[in-house]
């Protein structure tokens, strides 16, 4: 149920007696104030699996990846990821983060917005910038083995990030490229450490 939901029902319930009051928001010995901000803390803390949404604002720079790293991890800790999901999920916002930091402002830095929420068992992640336009999702899947028969470095970031999330989307809004990736977490038991 996300946070929304649940806000509704608990403002609904608000004036029910507390034997009619949904499973979940029963009042133990508080008033509905503290049950309210009981209830904020645990859906914010994530303990539904649904967490509000998390923002960094970095510029396109690359000493700006180790942050992006610290923001992931953060927002990452205490979800069913697994070892592998968290590195899927990093890789493929590194290498979006890296084409945007090469590509999207030639012969300048501009912002990059990355946003970070989860419903249920979803991680969503959202890209922005104000680059030049450009739509990751209309690239061409690369010749893996002409790449490799000529040796070429690079052009696999957009491929890898596709094939790693379970969802990849884009659009452009108000002169920004926005992407949209999601990511569906296993039944994994949460790590102590990423």
């Amino acid at each position: 149920m996300s946070i929304r939901s649940k806000l509704t029902r608990l403002s609904e319930s608000e004036s029910q007696a507390p034997d009619k009051l949904p499973s979940g928001l029963k009042p133990e010995k508080s008033s509905s104030v503290a049950r309210f901000d009981e209830f904020l803390y645990n859906g914010l803390q994530g303990n539904d699996l649904n967490r509000a949404v998390a923002t960094l604002e970095v510029t396109s720079e690359l000493k700006e990846i180790d942050r992006i790293r610290r923001f992931l991890k953060k927002n990452l800790k205490g979800l069913p990821v697994s070892e592998e999901e968290h590195y899927q999920i990093e890789l493929a916002v590194v290498e979006i983060s890296l084409n945007i930091i090469h590509y999207a402002y030639p012969g300048g830095k501009g912002p990059i917005s990355l946003s970070f929420w989860t419903e249920g068992p979803e991680v969503y992640l959202e890209i922005r910038d104000s680059g030049l336009p450009f739509d990751p999702t209309s690239t061409r899947t690369p010749d893996l083995e002409e790449l490799m028969r000529q040796q070429k470095v690079g052009g696999f970031g957009i491929y890898i990030s596709r094939e790693l999330m379970d969802g990849f989307s884009y659009r452009r809004e108000n002169d920004q490229n926005i992407l949209l990736m999601h990511k569906k977490l296993a039944k994994a038991e949460p790590e102590i450490s990423v």
